[in-house]
């Protein structure tokens, strides 16, 4: 099973604020979803390749609590690669909508 996981963002759609909506892009062996999340930053100030988000200015605290919710959400969709793998179990792109009971309830069902 090939595992992608990647930070994009909607490049066809920036808000009036200037931002734009933020995805986890996960991908198992060939199916691809986008996962939501709730942040919202300047697209040029997204770093795809590290996985993270640039500050705007020197104390940007919104920035580092952005990349604090982005790095526990590659931490849970990571986890459950893991827990996957480990158990040399097949998962379903699908799984990674589900909250967390149906997503072990999910993985476990063959």
């Amino acid at each position: 099973m090939k595992t992608f996981i990647g930070l994009r963002y909607n490049k066809s759609y920036v808000k009036k604020n200037g931002r734009s909506q933020l995805y986890i892009l996960v991908g198992i062996d060939t199916d691809f979803d986008k996962i939501p999340l709730d942040v919202d930053w300047p697209p040029c100030l997204v770093d795809e390749e590290n996985f993270q988000l640039l500050a705007r200015d020197k104390n940007d605290t919104e920035c580092n609590d952005n990349n604090l919710m982005i790095r526990q959400a590659y931490a849970k969709v990571n986890d459950i690669f893991m827990t996957a793998r480990l158990q040399n179990i097949r998962i379903k792109g699908y799984v990674l909508q589900l909250s967390p009971a149906a997503r072990l309830r999910a993985i476990y069902e063959r």
